[in-house]
């Protein structure tokens, strides 16, 4: 399966990380006001393989939610959960990756209640020292043994040229 679109700056994979990047159509907004839209549009993804992605696209009552290829490593059954609560079936396997190794899968679910889409900003904006935001549910760690959600800001510091934003 092949995204429609290219992978825009506003998502950037990274290790089960997705980084919000500020466009400039959101330049003005408080952090607060980010990641009030990040909650929004971060769905918890459950199953086999844990994890989570953001909803990048909406088409009818088909929302299209980009994550990374390793959240859905094993085929099977998926749960998306949303901000709402809401959780959404969907069979997803190796198929639904990207090629030529990008972590990057794409999955689908159809509902007919209203969801936010992320705005897509675009990759060629991308510079070190950019103000990002990562938004997601993470896995049980030493400092943090439940399973939550997370927002963070912190600033690009890698070249985009690597396909990734590091916080």
């Amino acid at each position: 399966m092949k995204l429609s679109y290219k992978i825009p700056a506003a998502l950037l994979g990274v290790a089960a990380t997705l980084a919000l990047v500020q466009p400039q159509i959101a330049v003005g907004l408080s952090p607060e006001e980010v990641g009030k839209i990040a909650q929004e549009i971060t769905v918890r993804i459950d199953g086999q393989g844990k994890g989570y992605g953001a909803i990048v696209g909406k088409e009818g009552n088909t929302y299209t939610v980009l994550t990374n290829c390793h959240v859905i490593k094993k085929p099977g059954t998926y749960i998306i959960v949303t901000h709402r609560g809401s959780s959404y079936q969907v069979e997803a396997n190796q198929e639904m990756c990207q090629p030529g190794g990008i972590d990057l899968a794409v999955l689908r679910f159809t509902s007919t209640r209203s969801y936010p889409v992320a705005n897509l900003g675009d990759s060629s904006q991308i510079v070190v020292g950019r103000k990002v935001y990562a938004s997601g549910w993470v896995g049980r760690d030493p400092v943090n043994p439940e399973r939550g959600y997370r927002f963070q800001q912190g600033n690009i510091t890698g070249s985009p040229a690597l396909g990734r934003a590091i916080l």
